[in-house]
């Protein structure tokens, strides 16, 4: 997904080309119809003084000197000329230069971002918002940063031209056959790439994905492939891309060979209904996509996980209703794990296995904005350690974890919250 926002970055800068070479050509010939009529404004002014002049010389006085405009009207001719010029220079380059233009703009974002873009065949209109490539390949290497090298069959979009002079809109975009690998970055807490930060933000009112197969290699942890038969994001915004493809979309997928089912539905106007399902996921698999507490704490058996929420396009918070079911589940602290942390697995181990391994947890999921955002790099873990906050109650940080003297009022209160959950989950 963050290959995908490097891409189109550029690809929106290529369109101001023709929206500035427009708004030149528009400059220069509503400045020569200003300046027109402020011609035939001070033409007639003048006519007038003249009559009353003509009328004093008659009378005996001498004859006026002539007076010189304040800004010679050549200089203004010619500067005019000269803009409105590069305005059809830069229509005509549209046209004659597309694919330099687009080389061009592709190499300042690869300047930019690290990422090298390559392509095979263009296609389509600057002057329209047309854009398509075929046979594209993208690779960057960045250390402990996000890593990739993918290809794709085709990718195509239509730009609002007119939204690029303030927030850039897609009418509708289309990324069919992509193919290769993506390292997610290393959670260290460090402040997010800088460069991905100043990247202009743009909303596209529908995004069309189709036959992506990537294998995800987590540092650390046994790679996984993602697959994507059919996906549609209705609407797609670049803040929140990887949360609005997974929760706000109808997708069917397969992440680790598990199935993944997505569907949105609208139910007013603005009003949408999402229903998410990832059905009797093997526990060892589900470590491998989010390594984090509680599900480092899951041995054997299989978890289900079903999400239905109702969210409007006008409202910046999300409640999200979770059913997490387990079926066979043994419960153990991971090595290394530590002494709060123990102590909530093994409570919660007893919970689970006073159910025969079977157990199921119900609640409700809020979150804001910036919650949101934190799916938006491609590492789930973060947005897994939201979800889990509500879940066991904040006990699982980093900072409950080493503050081990003072655990059993809150390992208390986590376990308590567990049981409540699951007593909803029951009814």
């Amino acid at each position: 997904m963050e290959a995908l926002l490097i891409l189109f970055a550029p690809l929106l800068e290529i369109l101001m080309v023709p929206v500035v070479a427009v708004a030149g050509a528009v400059f220069s010939f509503v400045g020569e119809v200003l300046i027109a009529l402020f011609g035939l404004l001070f033409e007639l002014l003048g006519r007038k003084r003249r009559k009353k002049l003509r009328s004093a010389d008659e009378a005996g006085a001498g004859p006026a000197p002539a007076r010189k405009p304040l800004i010679p009207r050549k200089l203004v001719h010619w500067s005019a000329g000269i803009v409105f010029a590069i305005g059809l220079a830069g229509i005509a380059a549209s046209y004659l230069f597309f694919d330099p233009i687009l080389r061009w703009g592709l190499n300042r974002a690869e300047a930019k971002s690290g990422v090298e873009i390559t392509y095979e065949r263009s296609a389509g209109n600057l002057l329209t918002g047309e854009l398509a490539l075929d046979g594209i390949r993208m690779r960057r290497q960045a250390g402990a940063g996000l890593e990739f090298d993918v290809t794709a069959e085709r990718v195509a979009l239509d730009v609002v031209l007119t939204s690029l002079l303030a927030e850039p809109r897609i009418e509708q975009a289309e990324v069919v056959g992509v193919r290769g690998f993506v390292t997610p970055p290393e959670r260290n807490g460090k402040t997010p790439d800088k460069r991905r930060s100043k990247r202009r933000a743009f909303i596209a009112d529908a995004i069309r994905v189709e036959d992506v197969a990537l294998e995800v290699r987590p540092r650390g942890t046994a790679t996984y492939p993602f697959v994507v038969t059919r996906a549609e994001v209705v609407p797609f915004r670049s803040e929140t891309a990887l949360f609005d493809l997974l929760f706000r979309s109808n997708m069917q997928a397969q992440v680790a060979g598990q199935s993944l089912s997505v569907e949105t539905r609208a139910i007013t106007d603005y009003g949408r209904e999402t229903f998410w399902r990832f059905e009797a996921v093997e526990a060892d698999k589900l470590k491998l996509l989010v390594p984090r507490a509680p599900l480092t704490w899951l041995n054997g058996g299989t978890v289900s996980a079903r999400v239905d929420d109702r969210w409007s396009l006008e409202e910046d918070w999300i409640e999200m209703d979770w059913r997490l079911a387990f079926e066979g589940l043994e419960v153990t602290a991971p090595a290394g794990a530590g002494l709060r942390e123990t102590a909530l697995a093994k409570g919660f181990g007893k919970i689970v296995a006073a159910k025969g391994g079977d157990a199921e947890f119900h609640y409700r999921l809020n979150l804001d904005q910036k919650q949101i955002a934190v799916a938006r790099s491609g590492d789930l873990s973060g947005f897994w350690d939201i979800v889990a906050d509500q879940l066991i109650g904040r006990a699982t940080t980093d900072e409950a974890k080493d503050a081990a003297g003072q655990s059993d009022g809150k390992v208390k209160g986590a376990l308590e919250r567990m049981k409540g959950l699951l007593r909803r989950g029951e009814e």
